[in-house]
């Protein structure tokens, strides 16, 4: 079927190829025209979604959110606007696909790799958390890469700015289960409130995913996986590739810690503890104090039922209540 956009100008940009469609959004490639025709993504609602006033307000959110944020390693925005009442955005085309593709294609990463994306995507979370911006959605589809092996950090859709819900100690209060379970934090699973911690979190999952190209936890609905992200400890990843140094093993174990206290306090604490870990292994010791990660409460809690483990999404009917996944782009 062709895409009826395809060979529009929207923006002063010629559509050519439709890249990917996702939960809030269509993504197209497309040629800048006054520069050259150098290529370009554009991010577009599509026009079914324009009465729902949900999407509209993450997609416009996004906007506003990416207008504040200037890193090297954040997919850069160069336009936005509204072509025929559909907003869109004007982005950098990465023709290197996504760390997601890689893993895909490879099964699982170099140390090499982990730590190059890691080291680059750091900063950029960090950045967006002085910013007070929480990402909430951190995963490998939404670490992009260019042909020069630049990582770039790209999705804000369902990202919240700190001042929007302030509950002090620069924390975010959820109202209802927004993200990608089997990425987000236990507090984010169960909507309580969040800070930076909580994506350092998704990066330690994301570290997870590229040294075993599994990820921690699998179940049969999200709602099951946001579940396990709140009561099971994540399988050792040497389990499921033997090859990993232990002293990274012990890096992502403690990145993915149940409590938030236990955690690194940033992205680049993480990034520089990989990096000790990669290279000098026998100085990555093992902390005297073990984080809290293999404490599953439905075992120490008999009387505690899964229902009483997370808040369930709003609206959800009577039946097992599902979380809003929302994929890329």
């Amino acid at each position: 079927m062709t895409d009826e956009l395809l060979g529009k100008q929207i923006g002063g940009c010629e559509i050519v190829e439709l890249v990917g469609r996702g939960g809030m959004a269509v993504v197209y490639r497309a040629h800048q025209i006054s520069m050259n025709r150098r290529p370009v993504a554009i991010k577009i609602l599509p026009r079914q979604m324009l009465n729902d006033e949900t999407y509209m307000q993450r997609f416009l959110r996004e906007v506003h959110i990416l207008a504040q944020l200037e890193h090297r390693n954040i997919v850069p925005v160069h336009d936005y606007g509204e072509f025929e009442g559909q907003p869109f955005i004007v982005m950098r085309y990465m023709d290197g696909g996504s760390v997601d593709d890689l893993i895909r294609r490879s099964g699982r990463l170099t140390l090499a790799q982990m730590r190059d994306f890691v080291t680059q995507i750091a900063p950029a979370l960090d950045y967006a958390h002085l910013k007070n911006v929480l990402h909430r959605d951190l995963k490998p589809s939404n670490i992009l890469l260019d042909d020069d092996g630049g990582a770039y950090l790209t999705d804000f859709g369902i990202a919240r700015l700190m001042g929007d819900a302030y509950s002090g100690m620069g924390a975010v209060t959820t109202h209802g289960v927004i993200g990608t379970p089997s990425y987000m934090s236990p507090e984010q699973a169960q909507g309580k409130p969040l800070d930076g911690r909580s994506d350092v979190y998704a990066l330690g999952v994301t570290l997870f995913e590229m040294a075993t190209g599994a990820r921690p936890f699998e179940g049969d609905t999200p709602y099951s996986i946001a579940v396990l992200q709140v009561t099971a400890p994540p399988p050792p990843p040497r389990s499921l590739n033997s090859a990993l140094p232990a002293a990274v093993e012990r890096v992502i174990l403690k990145a993915m810690s149940k409590k938030a206290d236990d955690r690194y306090p940033t992205a680049a604490a993480l990034a520089e503890a990989l990096t000790l870990a990669i290279t000098q292994p026998e100085a990555a010791a093992p902390s005297e104090t073990q984080p809290s990660l293999a404490i599953n409460l439905l075992d120490t809690q008999p009387g505690l039922r899964r229902s009483d483990l997370l808040p369930p999404p709003a609206g959800a009917a009577e039946r097992q209540p599902t979380p809003p996944q929302t994929p890329p782009p």
